[in-house]
C-alpha cells in the first residue's frame, strides 16, 4: 500500500478548493438573497450524494479502502451497494456531471455581482480540477473513469 500522505493529500486539496468555491458562492447568494444561499446549500448533499451513487460506488479505490479524495470512499462505503469496476454508460456520466454543472452553474449571477468573489469562484473551482488532474488521477486505478488516461 502506498504512503498515506502520497495520495491522501492532493484529494484532500482538491476537496478545499471546491468546498472553498462553494463558501464563496453561498457567500455571494447570502449577500443576493439570505433565502437563495440556503436553498443552495440544502442542494449540496443530494448533488455530491448523487455523484457518490453514480460515479463512486464503482471505483475500486473504495474498495480497497484507499479513497484518493479521502472522505467520499467512507461516505460511499458505508451508504451504497458498492459494485465491481465496470464502464460507465454515456447516461451515468451525464447524470453525475450535469447536477454537479448545473449546481456550480447556480450562483453565477450573484457571483458576477462582485467580479472579485466570481473570479475567486473559478480560480478555485479550476484549480481543484488541476489538482485532480495532476496530482489525483496519475495514481487512479479506475480505468473506466472518463479522465483515465490509462484508457
Amino acid at each position: 500500500m502506498e504512503k498515506t500522505m502520497n495520495y491522501k493529500a492532493p484529494g484532500l486539496v482538491s476537496l478545499l478548493l471546491v468546498f472553498d468555491a462553494i463558501i464563496i458562492a453561498v457567500i455571494s447568494l447570502y449577500r443576493f438573497s439570505p433565502l437563495s444561499a440556503v436553498i443552495y446549500l440544502l442542494l449540496l448533499p443530494p448533488v455530491f450524494l448523487n455523484v457518490l451513487y453514480i460515479y463512486c460506488r464503482r471505483c475500486p479505490h473504495v474498495v480497497g479502502k484507499d479513497c484518493r479524495h479521502v472522505l467520499f470512499g467512507p461516505i460511499v462505503a458505508r451508504l451504497f451497494k458498492v459494485q465491481n469496476a465496470a464502464p460507465y454508460s454515456a447516461r451515468e456520466i451525464l447524470s453525475a456531471l450535469l447536477p454537479l454543472i448545473v449546481y456550480l452553474g447556480l450562483p453565477q449571477y450573484a457571483l458576477f455581482q462582485s467580479l472579485p468573489l466570481f473570479a475567486a469562484f473559478w480560480v478555485l473551482v479550476f484549480a481543484g480540477a488541476v489538482v485532480i488532474q495532476k496530482a489525483v488521477c496519475p495514481r487512479c486505478r479506475n480505468t473506466n473513469c472518463v479522465m483515465c488516461k490509462a484508457r
